[in-house]
């Protein structure tokens, strides 16, 4: 797995639409589909040693903190001015999330602002968590694992705080990074592909992740089924077939290379972390309008902001560099 592939990063641009469409509308399966198969790309490629290195994290945060920052800030901003919320009540929350640390910090400090910020501390304390067993023995990582585990548990079952039970949803995503970690390894050994079509075996993914929508339906209230269970299946064959479309001549790679998909496959981190401030304030100002209309304004509004934050940071970076 060296180098850009280009099917998985039009792929992210997908997903990244279904949480904005989960946003714009009333709560979707796909929304937590996307969420677990971010996070499954996550574990593909941090499953190089390189990548789950202390250098790895400095970098990953560099290149997401600025738009974190300005994401978290507008939408603390536009609360604000809303008077919907005071900015003294607010700010525990801001800093909490800035830090990355919401994920362990009591409710009170840790109300949704940026409803997508959760995503990025769950993200970084992952990798953090891995930088930390791949350079330990054996017997350490399995105490730190069944630690792990323990700890999530208690997140989950601890009715004392009304936040925890969602955060015991967010905490097994390391397990979607594991599943991430499975495909990497089938990528490597390259037996699946032998026996059924890369191309095939990505159409019969699209029918298992339809099934598992109308599944999800059933059985919301199990919530930590959505990710464990249902879009296991599913998510596997996805992106292992879509990594594998790189090397086949077919229609769907075609989709997935065009370069207006690459640019947003590579602008989508950015889509997804600007698109709720967006679609909030377009809610709260037209309420009635229809989801489809609000998904689509909520999108173009989204890649034009991603765009121009992400060149305004680049010239500020050179212009740092420069001096």
């Amino acid at each position: 797995m060296n180098g850009k592939n280009y099917s998985i990063n039009g792929l992210r641009l997908i997903l990244a639409c279904f949480v904005v469409w989960n946003h714009c509308a009333l709560y979707n399966p796909a929304g937590n589909f996307a969420v677990v198969a971010f996070f499954a790309i996550t574990g593909m490629f941090l499953c190089k040693k390189k990548s789950a290195s202390c250098d790895g994290l400095i970098k990953s945060i560099k290149r997401i903190f600025p738009h974190h920052f300005i994401a978290l800030t507008l939408v603390l901003l536009l609360m604000v001015v809303g008077k919907k919320h005071n900015l003294c009540e607010l700010l525990p929350s801001y800093l909490s999330y800035l830090t990355f640390t919401s994920m362990w910090l009591p409710f009170r400090f840790c109300e949704a602002i940026n409803g997508v910020d959760w995503y990025l501390s769950a993200y970084i304390w992952i990798y953090l968590f891995l930088i930390i067993l791949t350079n330990v023995n054996k017997g350490t990582k399995i105490a730190l694992m069944v630690f792990y585990i323990a700890t999530i548990v208690y997140l989950g079952i601890n009715t004392s705080d009304p936040y925890f039970f969602f955060r015991f949803y967010a905490q097994t995503q390391f397990f979607d990074v594991l599943l991430g970690f499975l495909i990497y390894h089938a990528i490597q050994n390259d037996k699946i592909s032998k026996v059924l079509n890369p191309q095939y075996m990505f159409y019969l993914s699209v029918i298992l992740l339809v099934l598992a929508f109308i599944a999800n339906d059933y059985i919301y209230d199990i919530f930590w089924l959505n990710s464990a269970l249902i879009y296991f299946v599913p998510v596997f064959l996805l992106l292992y077939s879509t990594y594998r479309l790189d090397e086949c001549d077919c229609i769907m790679k075609k989709i997935l290379s065009n370069k207006f998909i690459q640019k947003g496959g590579d602008m989508s981190m950015c889509i997804f972390l600007y698109h709720f401030a967006v679609a909030r304030t377009l809610l709260n100002i037209v309420p009635n309008l229809h989801p489809v209309l609000i998904f689509c304004i909520t999108l173009t509004i989204t890649v034009v902001i991603s765009y121009l934050c992400n060149h305004v940071i680049i010239m500020i970076s050179r212009y740092c560099i420069s001096r």
